[in-house]
């Protein structure tokens, strides 16, 4: 794995924790815990969203994958058992030199068997966790989907052992 790359990823590993506001009718807020762990195909990462608290009608627990290659620009998203989303990155080259910023991705996905294009805004720093989608018809005007303010677990660190979910 290319070196940069393999430092923007240790940045990613951690557990966030924060809110995801979901942009429908109605907006709804819920907690959100996100854990990260580099996963054991060299180069992903695995994403364990845990959203609300057992019990409450928010609850939902999913896994993600993302797969950041710098040699072709993309950004490849699997929710676990379904197909690959391969999405074009920006700004992705400034974040490898420096291991943390921000960059973009973006790319059309068939929902019922119309294309939407799909953008997202990232920002990692050392203790935050940024990211928005937005989602488009007609190629001009986005509206926001979801969005996802996180910050760093206090003391939690994967490679101490920190427990990575429910």
């Amino acid at each position: 794995m290319v070196p940069r790359l393999q430092t923007l990823n240790s940045h990613f590993v951690g557990v966030w924790v924060g809110t995801n506001v979901a942009y429908n009718s109605p907006t709804v807020t819920v907690p959100v815990r996100i854990v990260v762990t580099n996963d054991s195909k060299k180069g992903r990462l695995r994403l364990e969203y845990t959203y609300g608290t057992k019990g409450q009608k928010s609850y939902d627990h999913a896994v993600r994958f993302m797969v950041i290659d710098p040699a072709s620009s993309t950004v490849t998203l699997n929710w676990r058992h379904n197909s690959d989303e391969v999405y074009r990155a920006v700004g992705l080259e400034e974040v490898l030199n420096t291991g943390y910023g921000s960059f973009g991705f973006f790319g059309a996905v068939r929902v019922n068997g119309l294309k939407v294009l799909y953008r997202q805004m990232l920002e990692l720093t050392a203790n935050s966790f940024y990211y928005c989608w937005e989602k488009t018809s007609d190629g001009v005007e986005y509206s926001k989907t979801g969005e996802w303010t996180l910050a760093r677990e206090s003391g939690a660190n994967i490679s101490t052992g920190a427990n990575p979910g429910p």
